[in-house]
């Protein structure tokens, strides 16, 4: 199947969730969602998840204002080069985790309009993205994320990332947050709360052109930098 088309008769008004709606579709090149109502759904999760030839998704007319589960939504979309969720109303979402998983050919994400005030959980979020050479997550509030592992986990082309304000107070975990990401050369964490901090293991592993790292006094990168070329340590005192 490599085209779905909804008719008029297609109505989605009283639909609450749209979890796995086209899981492991491999086969789908096209896809109009324009029709869809979406104003009542709460749940999105995996709702694309495995659409693998699917190359194109415009979401912008997607109400998502309910929905609270967002978790692993684009997850193995690998060849997706163009994704429209410029629209999205994210005040009342709570899981993101894995959101795009495996997106390998996007090179840029626009999230700049995302409110993640609620997010607790942004593992694996961007995880595998290989060719994400641009996405702004500076504005993330990201005061009740309790997890950020593997958040940015491969992403090889990323080379800039902000997250100096990012809030981690009651992250207990960052293990392999930005493991192989080869290209970056500069993250600054300087203002990251370790207070409730378990796992930071392999944080950096495989940044080979990482070369400025500001760091708060506490943290130490000895085990989680490996491989890394002309490192300058800068740590706040």
């Amino acid at each position: 199947m490599e085209k779905i088309i909804f008719g008029e008769g297609f109505s989605t008004k009283s639909v609450t969730n749209m979890n796995n709606m086209f899981w492991m579709c491999e086969r789908l090149k096209e896809l109009d969602l324009s029709s869809f109502d979406t104003e009542r759904v709460t749940d999105m999760g995996f709702m694309f998840y495995g659409c693998k030839r699917l190359k194109e998704l415009d979401l912008s007319s997607f109400d998502t204002k309910s929905v609270t589960d967002m978790g692993g939504m684009f997850s193995y979309c690998e060849r997706l080069q163009k994704l429209n969720i410029s629209n999205f109303d994210t005040r009342n979402v709570k899981n993101m985790k894995k959101m795009f998983e495996e997106c390998k050919s996007l090179q840029k994400i626009d999230v700049k309009n995302f409110n993640t005030a609620r997010v607790e959980n942004m593992l694996m979020m961007f995880s595998g993205c290989r060719r994400l050479k641009e996405t702004y997550v500076g504005h993330f509030n990201t005061g009740k994320v309790r997890d950020m592992s593997g958040m940015f986990a491969r992403c090889e082309q990323l080379r800039g990332l902000n997250v100096s304000n990012f809030d981690t107070s009651k992250v207990e975990s960052m293990f392999n947050m930005f493991i192989e990401c080869k290209m970056l050369q500069g993250v600054d964490v300087s203002n990251f709360d370790i207070g409730s901090l378990k796992d930071m293991s392999d944080m950096f592993k495989g940044c080979e052109y990482l070369r400025t790292f500001k760091g708060v006094k506490a943290l130490t990168v000895r085990g989680w930098i490996n491989k890394a070329k002309k490192i300058q340590m800068i740590v706040k005192h």
